[in-house]
Order: C-alpha cells, then structure tokens, then sequence
C-alpha cells in the first residue's frame, strides 16, 4: 500500500511498473491484490475508468 500511496493513491498505466518494483509485485499479484481491496470496499475504479483508486490509510 506504501508505493501505491507514495504514487498518488492510484494505480494506472502511467505508474504501475514503479508502483510494482516500489512493491516488489508481480502484475498477477497486484491484481489479485485490487480485488480484494475491491471487494472489501478499500478501493474502487478511478473515476476516470483508466485506473484503480485506493482509499485507505493516507489515501482515505
């Protein structure tokens, strides 16, 4: 959750290889990882469509 907060609190395309190698992820990961987050409700679609928006911890 770190890299995607230092990243602005959204994972997409222009900054998901720094957000994976700040995570030390693989894409199957992160993925699997944003649908859980999903899921529980700590994250959802950017607004924009092009991207998944945390809201959680210091992206709330």
């Amino acid at each position: 959750m770190r890299a995607v907060e230092a990243n602005g609190c959204e994972v997409n395309a222009s900054n998901s290889a720094v957000i994976l190698a700040g995570a030390t992820l693989s894409q199957q990961d992160l993925a699997r990882i944003l649908q859980e987050l999903k899921d529980e409700g700590r994250g959802s679609v950017a607004p924009d469509g092009t991207g998944f928006r945390v809201n959680t911890g210091a992206c709330a």
